[in-house]
């Protein structure tokens, strides 16, 4: 039906809060930070190009690095398979931002018991402006569907479709340096097909 397929476009994003607590939990971090992330309520295809994550230190007494060069975003893939997916640089979105990508990103700080909160987007998805300033655009979606059966198959809420953060952190006491061991904490979300009835003009966004 014309009128179904018009409106059948659009999914959610929900971050799989059990595997991430396991994550934590895994390298004893549960008590020392706490991770989390924002999405839209909901996005067609092809239209979302970022997101955000808040990074809280729980600790009293150390300082939490985040380290954006040693961090990934990949594609998505169906739930329920393995493989398919590839590596893309995370990229933290700072407003007026003139640094060169074949560079390296400068880490980010999270002093005890405070919050650091950013948006970040995957390298590829980002090109200079043609403006004396040189700051980036996005011209590219995080994540691309392509016509094909699998799409059909989440359209017809058949599959869910998934894809992956890791994000890298390190942990220092104040008295010590920024060179504290790494945590490489794989975040997983799972993207699922709303109704087509969600599209509907009538119905809240």
């Amino acid at each position: 039906m014309q009128i179904k397929s018009s409106f059948n476009d659009e999914f959610v994003i929900k971050p799989d809060d059990a595997w991430i607590t396991h994550q934590l939990e895994k390298f004893d971090l549960k008590d020392k930070v706490k991770i989390s992330f924002g999405f839209d309520k909901r996005y067609e295809y092809n239209k979302i190009n970022q997101f955000g994550i808040d990074v809280k230190n729980l600790t009293e007494d150390s300082s939490v690095y985040i380290d954006w060069d040693w961090s990934i975003i990949t594609n998505w893939r169906e739930v329920g398979t393995d493989g398919g997916l590839s590596a893309r640089r995370m990229t933290r979105l700072n407003p007026g931002t003139t640094i060169d990508l074949s560079q390296e990103q400068v880490f980010s700080t999270v002093a005890p018991k405070t919050t650091f909160s950013t948006k970040v987007t995957a390298e590829d998805c980002l090109q200079r402006k043609d403006t004396p300033e040189l700051e980036f655009k996005i011209v590219k979606p995080l994540l691309e569907f392509k016509k094909g059966k699998q799409l059909s198959e989440f359209q017809a809420q058949v599959i869910e479709f998934e894809f992956f953060a890791e994000l890298a952190l390190r942990f220092a006491g104040l008295e010590s340096t920024h060179s504290g061991t790494r945590f490489n904490i794989l975040c997983r979300f799972v993207m699922t097909h709303l109704p087509w009835t969600a599209g509907l003009p009538w119905n809240p966004k």
